[in-house]
């Protein structure tokens, strides 16, 4: 094997606060010359959060950060650029209407000379030199998705940085896109660029880093050469071991009645092609039924189909034995489902409305809150301060903007919301992502009390154990697809599937 050469990036004993909550626990990590090392973990467990640390998007609460031996504070972006650290993320900075070439050159001194002969073959000597294959001339916004990815990978090369961050970059690529970028990462290592891999996805890191470390919340729980350890112990490592905790739910709570079909269900991707493919489920009175995935899997695809945010290609979804090929919100609404999203503040709420005003944003058409086309202000505050107390919700004011919330106060305002009509169907996503322990376990006990009073329950979920204690049964998305019904306890099998194991048998 290759000798490994000199450290380029260093971090030491790192940690960052949301809060109460500890997104980064004392990390220890670190990056050099001619490797790829694969930052792996489940959502929510680090990953992207240190990664915006190296990136100066965040400020670490503790730790140091060294460049080449020498201790940097990195306070943004263009301070990390200077010190040779990129990033490519999730979602891609490029100018839609500007070619290849400008959008490399927008930013950079050589803004002003983007005509020269001599600036455009810097250009594509670059990509040449990785057999990036791209016309520079080409308009952006005529690239497929996997080429815009490849300008941003260009973008950074052309400012010379060392290290290459790449957040989850074949979340959204199809196989020949993702092969072509992993071969692409094995040439940058072969120019003595550090590249850091952050993914879920097993068999790429076998395929292509030469080190891995495994974040489990918050904290470094594997480290080592890749050749160390199969897909398995990998695996192990994302999800941990199954610590039993009491269910929440009892099977005697589940009645025959069928609130929720769907039916042979395609759903599109955002960038074309289908996401969800033939899929189907049921979901009983009294039921939770918990999908559990690593994020990026179709998850969201399904969940805005369900609640008439998309449309789908194909196939039917019946709702209390109403069948419908196309849905709405307003529809949905009318026959009772609720609705947890998982951006609490830019989907769940309107974050300058009052509290009082979130409170009433599904029930303000009905009395006794609107009377002959006028709307009850005196009532709306009475219903507030019930939810409120009934929901233990610390405020100051009914009427200060939702936004001065606490994630947990404010998760617990939409919870409320929602479960005051008394839905037939609850769909909720995430639904304690970013809480403090106390709050989640609210969270937990009020839908566990929602299933007990006779309601339906979709949960999906990226946290494992949060699936285990809720659900009566499980299924595992992966790849837009869903397994066969596992029972909750069923953990290894559960692990497994999550990361692509055991989908052939």
């Amino acid at each position: 094997m290759r000798k490994l050469s000199k450290v380029l990036l260093k971090v030491q004993g790192v940690t960052k606060r949301f809060d109460d909550v500890i997104a980064n626990d004392n990390v220890s990590f670190e990056i050099r010359a001619g490797e790829v090392h694969s930052l792996l973990g489940e959502n929510g467990a680090g990953k992207t959060t240190l990664m915006n640390i190296l990136y100066g998007l965040y400020t670490p609460d503790a730790g140091r950060i060294e460049i080449k031996g020498e201790e940097v504070a990195i306070d943004s972006p263009a301070t990390a650029i200077a010190y040779g650290v990129g990033m490519v993320q999730q979602h891609f900075a490029l100018v839609p209407s500007f070619n290849v070439a400008e959008n490399v050159l927008l930013g950079t001194k050589d803004w002003f000379r983007r005509k020269e002969s001599r600036v455009l073959q810097r250009v594509e000597e670059i990509a040449r030199r990785l057999d990036l294959r791209i016309d520079i001339e080409s308009p952006v916004w005529q690239l497929a998705v996997g080429q815009q990815q490849l300008v941003e990978i260009l973008k950074l090369l052309y400012r010379d940085v060392d290290v290459i961050i790449l957040d989850e970059p074949t979340s959204t690529l199809s196989p020949s896109e993702t092969d072509r970028l992993l071969q692409i990462m094995k040439s940058m290592k072969s120019q003595e660029k550090g590249v850091v891999f952050v993914t879920h996805k097993l068999d790429e890191v076998k395929r292509v880093a030469d080190r891995v470390t495994v974040l489990r919340r918050g904290r470094v729980v594997l480290s080592g050469a890749v050749s160390r350890y199969d897909i398995h112990e990998l695996a192990e490592a994302m999800v941990g071991g199954y610590e039993p905790e009491k269910r929440l739910v009892d099977e005697s709570w589940v009645s025959q009645k069928e609130v929720l079909k769907v039916v042979n269900l395609d759903v599109p991707s955002d960038m074309g092609g289908i996401k969800v493919q033939d899929l189907n489920l049921c979901i009983r009175a009294g039921e939770v039924v918990g999908l559990a995935g690593v994020e990026g899997n179709g998850q969201k695809e399904l969940v805005e189909a369900l609640m008439g945010l998309r449309p789908f290609l194909k196939g039917k979804i019946v709702l209390s034995d109403r069948e419908f090929e196309r849905v709405t919100p307003k529809l949905l609404r009318g026959m009772g489902v609720a609705y947890i999203p998982e951006d609490r503040f830019n989907v769940g709420l309107v974050k300058d409305m009052s509290v009082m005003e979130n409170m009433v944003l599904n029930v303000y058409k009905k009395p006794p809150l609107c009377k002959k086309l006028f709307f009850n202000r005196r009532v709306a505050l009475e219903n507030a301060r019930r939810l409120v107390k009934e929901y233990d919700i610390k405020l100051a004011s009914l009427q200060q903007p939702v936004k001065l919330l606490s994630g947990g106060n404010a998760q617990k305002v939409i919870v409320a919301r929602e479960f005051q009509t008394l839905p037939r169907l609850l769909i909720a996503v995430n639904p304690t992502q970013g809480l403090d322990v106390r709050s989640a376990k609210q969270v937990h006990d009020l839908i566990a009390k929602q299933a007990r009073n006779g309601t339906a329950i979709l949960l999906v979920s990226t946290d494992l154990q949060e699936i285990q204690i809720l659900s009566h049964r499980v299924h595992v998305v992966y790849n837009g697809k869903l397994s066969f019904p596992l029972k909750p306890d069923e953990h290894e099998r559960i692990s497994k599937l999550m990361v692509g194991i055991g989908w052939g048998a």
